[in-house]
């Protein structure tokens, strides 16, 4: 081989590098947008949806801080998408933690009351 790339090289590099920043925030937007409009019963497509969200969240990442010559416009817009979409996957978690947490407290105090009831009961 010579110096230079061949041509799969070349074209592993450009498939390989960060995508423009403005089609990869509108990539992010589309994503984010669709996981939260499908309905719950489309779990592969919200599934689907999710990860792409991921995916397109590191390509937008690795858009930023590859590229130094966007304006600062856009690279705030896009690093706020960025926040916004990770936060709103965060929350979620969080709010599924914090019912499975009030859940299982419910359900411990309920048993433990019944428990006490019965053995209130058997005493008289």
């Amino acid at each position: 081989m010579s110096r230079r790339q061949s041509k799969d090289e070349q074209l592993l590099g450009r498939l390989l590098a960060p995508p423009d920043l403005d089609d990869g925030v509108e990539s992010l937007g589309f994503w984010s947008r669709r996981s939260r409009l499908l309905p719950w019963y489309r779990i592969h497509a919200r599934r689907e949806a999710v990860r792409m969200t991921v995916l397109w969240e590191q390509r937008v990442g690795a858009a930023l801080v590859s590229n130094h010559r966007v304006p600062l416009e856009a690279s705030i817009r896009a690093g706020a998408l960025v926040a916004r979409t990770r936060l709103a996957r965060w929350t979620r978690r969080a709010g599924i933690a914090v019912l499975a947490a009030v859940t299982a407290v419910l359900v411990i105090a309920t048993v433990s009351m019944l428990t006490a009831l019965i053995a209130l009961l058997n005493a008289f």
